[in-house]
């Protein structure tokens, strides 16, 4: 297995429980599928980034496309990729983000298409493959769950205003905030994203805060 792939199997874990299952969901489809989702009329071309969902509430979906950093700090793209997601692309599903991970699997990266565009339109390569830096704007992460919790971060699909008071688990948050459909998520029973000493809690914005 690549390292993207298990990059990308990483993160739908801690991404599935706030992705909203009524939208379409595809994760690292090979070319043979995109194709035929080609014929079938579920894409436009046959290019897709390696995550494609939508989470709860959002008004949009969300594509990401996933990296391995090699030893030079580059990232392996297909010249498809590129002539696909380049600022003049044909392609009709550039990715909204993209992350990448190095060779040891323990550092994590984050920088968004449009920060990415300058690099993809600066390139003159030809070849069927090629290697571009990631923009210096990069955030880089140690986990996977501290990427994910960024991610979410940054699709930010519920109102700020739901963001968690300090005492999230004491009596005042029971009493006040019982209306929360609150998710909480520890990395360190590893089914989560946060660490307690940061918790995190995400509301769905169905259920009003009173």
């Amino acid at each position: 297995m690549k390292q993207e792939h298990k990059l990308v199997a990483e993160l739908y874990r801690y991404l599935a429980p706030f992705i909203d299952a009524k939208h379409p969901v595809y994760i690292s489809l090979d070319g043979q599928a995109a194709t035929t989702g080609v014929k079938e009329g579920t894409f436009s071309d046959s290019t897709v980034p390696d995550l494609w969902f939508t989470l709860l509430a959002a008004t949009a979906k969300t594509l990401i496309e996933a990296k391995t950093i090699d030893k030079r700090g580059r990232a392996l793209l297909m010249q498809s990729q590129l002539q696909a997601w380049r600022s003049n692309g044909n392609g009709a599903h550039k990715p909204t983000f993209w992350v990448a991970t190095n060779l040891a699997f323990d550092r994590f990266y984050f920088w968004s298409h449009t920060e990415f565009l300058p690099m993809l339109d600066k390139t003159t390569a030809k070849a069927n493959t090629l290697t571009l830096q990631p923009p210096k704007s990069q955030r880089k992460f140690l986990s996977v769950d501290a990427l994910a919790l960024y991610i979410l971060r940054q699709v930010q699909p519920y109102p700020r205003r739901f963001s968690c008071c300090r005492r999230c688990h004491g009596p005042a948050h029971r009493q006040r905030w019982q209306r929360h459909d609150c998710v909480h998520r520890t990395a360190s029973r590893g089914s989560a994203v946060g660490t307690y000493g940061r918790l995190q809690c995400f509301h769905r914005p169905a259920i009003a805060c009173r």
